[in-house]
């Protein structure tokens, strides 16, 4: 749980491992264990995650379900239960619909490459075929 809200985070602002283990003053390895639930977080290390993606430490803390809550719009006369949410700011959702438009836009291009190949090598075994 809590390690898929680090692999969240972390994709979400385009980081790597190896860059958020560095700013947590651990190995690369050892930060893949703590994405992967194998070793818990510590407090000072959720204190510098905080600070990295600008969130409550309490989310890397939790071992719950968290829930990102995000308000578009007035919801004054909203009333809910708030202390196992956090609120996600809009940066980090629209940097994750950026990284989505140019992985669109990057296979868009990789498969007009792969057509014009395909169409080359269709050309050559058509030569071939006529001899």
């Amino acid at each position: 749980m809590v390690g898929d809200i680090l692999k969240f985070f972390r994709v979400a602002r385009n980081l790597t491992q190896e860059s958020v283990a560095e700013v947590l003053d651990i190995s690369q390895s050892t930060y893949s264990e703590l994405e992967n639930g194998k070793l818990k977080i510590k407090e000072h290390q959720a204190e510098r995650l905080a600070k990295l993606y600008d969130v409550n430490r309490a989310v890397f803390l939790e071992d719950r379900n968290t829930v990102i809550n995000h308000n578009v719009g007035d919801h004054s006369r909203t009333v809910m239960n708030t202390e196992h949410y956090f609120e996600a700011d809009k940066e980090l959702f629209i940097s994750i619909l950026d990284r989505i438009d140019k992985m669109l836009s990057q296979m868009e291009s990789d498969r007009k490459e792969l057509a014009e190949e395909r169409k080359f090598l269709r050309d050559i075994f058509e030569k071939f075929a006529n001899k």
